[in-house]
């Protein structure tokens, strides 16, 4: 009786395994535009990521730091912005622009002011590791972000949906896209909103008790027109603004430069109670805003493709004062800090790229942009913490203008 057990047992397993031999598992195919033209994926000699919108979905993911923290190796920090590290590049002290470069529909992103991005309408997201200054010029030292936009059809497409959690925090975002005329023109909307009270509570009279709420909206429009099969013709924009009141609430930490009892005076005698319950006798705010328009013009001949990609950004950060030593009774109670700094930046790229799907292939192209920033910082104080009878007042006035030029190919 086992011995005829034994065989059945080997008939099933060698049958089986016969199947296995037989059967083969097809992997879909990810078609990515890393290097400015459609690839597959799994034929690319590059470190690449994709994020797809249902992982965007299913993780609730927000904002570009839940995006860029997913990636081995690099770490976000809400200091002065949302500074990027990724394999020992930080962001520069002087320009405060990352190493990593985000591309929304071909507007790029590296200074850690307004480094943020809707995620409510997104196909998928592409991570290029490593440098990439062939194709996309200066600032893509340590990689570069890629995001691409749905594309809306003929048929019409809604969603809408709410979230509600602790500290009073809510979340609602909505995206309607179509085809105002079939095969012709389309429409495409999104938005987002969000609010909390923020999880640190300021302690000191007369303030607002909630110091680390925060409100942030996010409105997107698109208009794509496809009047042959040949021409394509995309218009996109993004407005949003926030406005903080913690901006950098990492900061926010009671230390005791008096004695008083009421913070640390070293890292031994720090608990979380103490970030959680703070004393400042400034309220900070940050506000900031950010409007991005981008023209797409794209024409198919039967070997190759041209596309001009212009973009025009402008981002202002207005006002923004924070408490200057983060206390209150102490030697430095009334002392401010204060930055303003608009950004006025516009791009034009005419790119080739060659069509074939197979043997050889190419892309290459010219490349335009041109900066303007006007910085201006500095502190305010009482005049009695200097032994002055007028209150005084320090500024750092910097006006930035760049220019770039660049024929690339590859």
């Amino acid at each position: 009786m086992k011995k005829t057990l034994s065989c059945l047992a080997l008939l099933v397993f060698l049958s089986g395994y016969a199947q296995a031999e037989n059967s083969s598992v097809s992997l879909d195919t990810i078609t990515v535009t890393a290097n400015k033209m459609e690839e597959d994926m799994q034929k690319i000699p590059q470190s690449i990521s994709v994020i797809e919108s249902s992982d965007i979905e299913e993780m609730g993911l927000r904002s570009s730091a839940d995006v860029l923290d997913l990636i081995p190796g690099m770490l976000t920090t809400p200091d002065h912005g949302t500074g990027v590290t990724f394999r020992g590049l930080k962001r520069s002290m002087f320009t405060q622009n990352n190493p990593v470069v985000i591309y929304v529909d071909g507007v790029p992103m590296t200074n850690s002011f307004g480094f943020d991005f809707s995620l409510v309408n997104v196909e998928r997201i592409e991570v290029l590791r490593g440098p990439q200054g062939t194709l996309y010029g200066k600032d893509a030292l340590g990689a570069v972000v890629n995001v691409i936009t749905k594309a809306p059809d003929n048929s019409w497409q809604g969603r809408i949906g709410t979230e509600y959690s602790s500290f009073n925090t809510w979340y609602v975002q909505a995206g309607i896209n179509g085809s105002i005329i079939a095969d012709k023109l389309f429409l495409g909307l999104s938005g987002q909103y969000g609010t909390t009270d923020g999880w640190i509570k300021n302690e000191y009279p007369g303030m607002n008790e909630d110091i680390g709420r925060r409100d942030k909206y996010d409105v997107n429009g698109s208009l794509l027109f496809t009047p042959t099969d040949r021409l394509r013709v995309r218009l996109g924009i993004d407005s949003w603004k926030q406005a903080a009141h913690a901006p950098n609430d990492e900061k926010g930490l009671p230390y005791d430069f008096t004695g008083t009892g009421s913070g640390y005076t070293s890292l031994n005698d720090f608990n979380r109670d103490m970030a959680e319950h703070l004393r400042q006798d400034v309220e900070p705010q940050e506000t900031t805003k950010v409007n991005a328009q981008n023209l797409l013009i794209s024409y198919d001949f039967d070997r190759f493709k041209v596309q001009s990609v212009t973009t025009h950004r402008l981002r202002d950060l207005t006002p923004n004062f924070n408490d200057g030593d983060y206390s209150a009774g102490g030697p430095y109670d009334g002392l401010i800090m204060f930055h303003e700094t608009k950004l006025t930046a516009w791009t034009e790229e005419l790119r080739l790229t060659s069509t074939n799907t197979s043997g050889f292939r190419w892309v290459g192209g010219l490349y335009l942009d041109k900066e303007e920033e006007d910085d201006k910082g500095g502190f305010q104080m009482p005049g009695a913490m200097m032994g002055s009878p007028v209150d005084l007042e320090m500024q750092s006035v910097s006006d930035i203008d760049t220019a770039t030029q660049a024929v690339f190919g590859q």
